[in-house]
């Protein structure tokens, strides 16, 4: 038998049967320890459950759906007590609404099907591709609960003047924080513990990859009945997709790209990739960093083919070239400006949040044609009539590529039909070729090849 006390929105105690639990609440692991011949893997499996000082079994409360999932496949029987009330729903108030905004009906009926499933769950993780309208989702939830006092939570500033400007004419009424984490978690554990009804996280694939993350520690300080978070994408690996689980919950609701094409709201990527010269030179980079230096930062083949692609782009729309690191836009800026005489714009960390949004407006009013962002464009850019996204950046992660394809996917009124995405590759080196087949398979599995 196994025992379980929920003891508030946080954290469950386990009163009897650890070891039943244990195959629920843990995952696997890889390590590698020197040996005489070289490398030896250990493979392990890492527990989530904590002990305290009493040698007391907790584990997170976002979890718990995996045990009784567990328990019910493997016939182990459960008793779950939960003498606050926790698990028992807030009713909302009101259905769903934002002002001019028809969310029952039509193409973006989905909006509501969602909203509703966050109403009805009250924590958890809202799925839904870029572009799917999260901040109406958002606003929608809200609407249901006149009177709670909410946080909303991002780690960048994009999606926060994006919610701004959504919230001042929506009609709600509400009292709600907005702030990034960095900015509110320097307040005091003490300030928020019970301050909120309802905890937002935009973006929460970024920030709950780690139960020691700003975000984290804010979770663990709240006793939020409500907390949801939303993202196109999940994180690649299991440990980190259980850390999101823990604070907040599984999945409860999920629009993929797919399904809004199909719905004729967003707009479908066509992949387009090119194959650069041959270099044998650049074999010889056995480290990953040395490699991405030289094969990504530093390659003018590649920084040419970037620049002559946006330009060609460009008849078309607003181009978003984005890179991972701060050198590799100013190659690409300082080749089209001295070969090419064009001025591109480069945005990233260190640019101000208002000039960031300036930009973001430039480009819809077509003022703007060809931008290269680091990071801080990768997520929350709303500019529906991109043309194309170009991936400098390389790299493995299905989410960080996702990501970034999903800054083109917003449509404009249906008329964006197709978003053309370029990607690259590179012939000549282990590490690159590597990682172009992950990016490859993902192109594939999703028919967008």
């Amino acid at each position: 038998m196994l025992k379980i006390r929920i003891e508030d929105p946080v954290d469950c105690q386990i009163l009897e049967g650890e070891e039943l639990a244990f195959p629920a609440l843990s995952h696997q692991t890889e390590t590698y320890k020197k040996v005489q011949w070289g490398n030896k893997r250990i493979s392990k499996r890492k527990s989530l459950i904590r002990h305290n000082n009493k040698s007391e079994a907790y584990f997170f409360t976002g979890l718990l759906y995996r045990v009784q999932k567990y328990c019910i496949k493997n016939n182990i029987d459960i008793q779950i007590d939960d003498p606050n009330g926790i698990m028992i729903p807030i009713l909302a108030e009101n259905e769903p609404f934002i002002n001019g905004k028809n969310l029952k009906d039509g193409k973006w009926s989905y909006q509501y099907e969602l909203i509703k499933a966050a109403a009805n769950y009250q924590r958890g993780i809202i799925k839904a591709a870029t572009g799917s309208g999260k901040t109406s989702m958002m606003l929608g939830l809200i609407s249901c609960y006149p009177n709670a006092s909410v946080l909303f939570l991002c780690n960048t500033h994009v999606p926060i003047t994006q919610f701004k400007a959504a919230l001042s004419s929506s009609g709600l009424k509400n009292i709600i924080d907005i702030s990034t984490i960095q900015g509110f978690y320097r307040k005091k554990p003490k300030e928020y513990f019970n301050k909120y009804d309802i905890i937002i996280c935009d973006e929460a694939h970024e920030g709950l990859r780690s139960s020691k993350s700003m975000y984290a520690k804010v979770l663990r300080n709240s006793l939020a009945p409500i907390r949801l978070g939303f993202t196109a994408t999940l994180p690649d690996n299991e440990a980190d997709v259980l850390n999101m689980e823990g604070l907040l919950g599984p999945v409860i609701g999920e629009l993929t790209i797919h399904e809004g094409v199909e719905r004729k709201v967003l707009s479908k990527p066509k992949i387009v990739i090119k194959k650069l010269p041959d270099n044998s030179s650049l074999s010889e980079y056995k480290k990953y960093q040395d490699a991405y230096y030289n094969c990504v930062v530093n390659n003018r083949a590649l920084n040419r083919a970037i620049v002559l692609d946006a330009l060609e782009d460009v008849q078309y729309g607003p181009v978003l070239i984005l890179v991972t690191e701060i050198e590799h836009g100013e190659n690409i800026l300082k080749l089209a400006q001295n070969v090419y005489n064009e001025e591109f714009i480069f945005v990233h960390g260190t640019t101000d949040k208002n000039e960031r949004e300036r930009i973001r407006q430039g480009m819809i009013s077509g003022e703007i044609d060809i931008v290269v962002a680091t990071s801080v464009f990768k997520k929350g850019l709303d500019v529906p009539n991109l043309s194309s996204v170009i991936l400098g950046f390389g790299g493995k992660s299905d989410a960080q590529t996702l990501q970034a394809i999903g800054r083109g996917t917003r449509n404009v009124d249906g008329a964006k039909e197709r978003v053309i995405i370029r990607d690259y590759f590179i012939a000549d080196n282990f590490h690159m070729v590597r990682h172009f087949g992950h990016r490859l398979c993902l192109y594939i599995e999703e028919e967008w090849l």
